[in-house]
């Protein structure tokens, strides 16, 4: 016989379940507007593989999302010959894609008059590509491009020298919107980019780019008025030279003479430069190019030092051998700045036999004291980086 106590306990917690799953929200009772802020952490490739196909709100919300990001180079086929049915066109901004730039965005003209299509990136773009069809790819964007980024394929390539001329000059010229731009990945990106000295850009405000001559940098800094951010991957090229056709970009390069710009004026806020070779003389020569009453912070990431033939254990590393490169750093780094960092490589294995405390007290011999920074020092163990973060106070 039950208990009338133990019965009236049980309806009480029967009671207080039902409470709590009434309670409960599922993950379709979600308001549109916590969908969408998901969305905003994700791609249009995410959002796909991970929502599509569950029901026929998430399908609808998926459609009329706005501010869409694509990715064709990490998508299946099935995406690529869905991706209209499943986002609104008009609400396409951003693509990444390969050489099949040309049938999506002449699906997205013909879906949307070519949508709201603000950036575009081209990792895998071959170079006769750049050469021929930059301006035919690009036509119908003139007006609303804000950002392009463009890694050619390191392949030897020869286009005539019109061509050539016209693919970097319609980038700077033709784009009115545009204010992100980068041309990285190829060892040719110095020959394809001399022009009339009269060709200049007013519009871009971030430039990411692979040069290989110290005096291509002058020349191309001068054609962007506005530059506020420069990126540049420093690439090491072969010392042989070899002849090249008279048609070939290099040939036409060598043939125009730009005058170097001597009134230009540095106007940069942000500096980052990978890869750079870390030579005292290459450093200051860098200082004098870059460094103005405007620059906030220089950045040089993985810069490279020689390694010695026969081992040399006198030999120190910039900072730590002398007070050389202080003196450098004290000469042209203005007291506007905010922060200069430098990170190479420990190619002198120094830290085998030392440590940070004693890398800090050797760095500080030679900096000297009243300075108008704070340094902080770290070493990378995986990857073997020595780096010294100057703060300006």
């Amino acid at each position: 016989m039950v208990q009338p106590n133990k019965t009236k306990n049980s309806g009480k917690i029967s009671s207080n379940r039902r409470n709590r799953s009434d309670k409960i929200t599922t993950f379709e009772q979600l308001s549109s507007e916590i969908f969408y802020e998901i969305f905003d952490y994700l791609t249009g490739n995410e959002i796909y593989g991970s929502f599509f196909g569950l029901n026929k709100r998430i399908n609808d919300l998926l459609y009329n999302k706005p501010n869409i990001h694509l990715d064709f180079t990490r998508s299946t086929r099935k995406f690529y010959n869905s991706f209209q049915r499943i986002f609104c066109t008009q609400n396409i901004i951003s693509i990444v894609s390969d050489c099949s730039i040309e049938t999506i965005l002449q699906r997205l003209h013909d879906s949307a008059g070519g949508g709201r299509l603000k950036s575009i990136s081209l990792p895998y773009l071959p170079l006769h590509m750049f050469h021929t069809k930059i301006p035919e790819i690009l036509s119908g964007l003139k007006q609303q491009l804000v950002s392009l980024k463009i890694e050619l394929m390191n392949e030897w390539s020869y286009g005539t020298e019109s061509q050539t001329a016209l693919s970097f000059q319609y980038l700077l010229t033709e784009l009115p919107a545009l204010k992100y731009f980068g041309l990285n990945g190829s060892d040719q990106i110095d020959s394809i980019t001399y022009l009339d000295p009269s060709i200049v850009n007013k519009t871009v405000i971030s430039l990411s780019m692979s040069i290989s001559d110290h005096v291509r940098w002058t020349h191309i800094l001068y054609r962007f008025e506005n530059l506020k951010l420069l990126t540049i991957n420093f690439r090491f090229t072969n010392d042989k030279k070899r002849a090249a056709p008279r048609d070939s970009t290099s040939y036409f390069g060598n043939q125009i003479h730009e005058p170097l710009p001597i009134s230009y004026s540095p106007r940069l806020r942000h500096v980052k430069i990978y890869q750079y070779n870390f030579i005292l003389e290459n450093i200051e020569l860098l200082f004098q190019l870059l460094i103005s009453s405007t620059l906030l912070t220089l950045r040089l990431f993985n810069c490279q030092r020689h390694f010695t033939r026969f081992p040399q254990p006198k030999r120190q590393p910039p900072f730590l051998d002398s007070s050389s490169w202080h003196s450098l750093v004290k000469k042209y780094l203005p007291p506007t700045m905010k922060r200069f960092f430098v990170e190479y490589e420990d190619v002198d294995n120094i830290m085998s036999m030392t440590n940070l405390v004693q890398v800090k007290n050797k760095f500080m011999k030679y900096s000297g004291s009243d300075l108008p920074w704070k340094v902080a020092c770290a070493y990378n163990q995986k990857t073997k980086f020595l780096s010294f973060d100057f703060i300006f106070t």
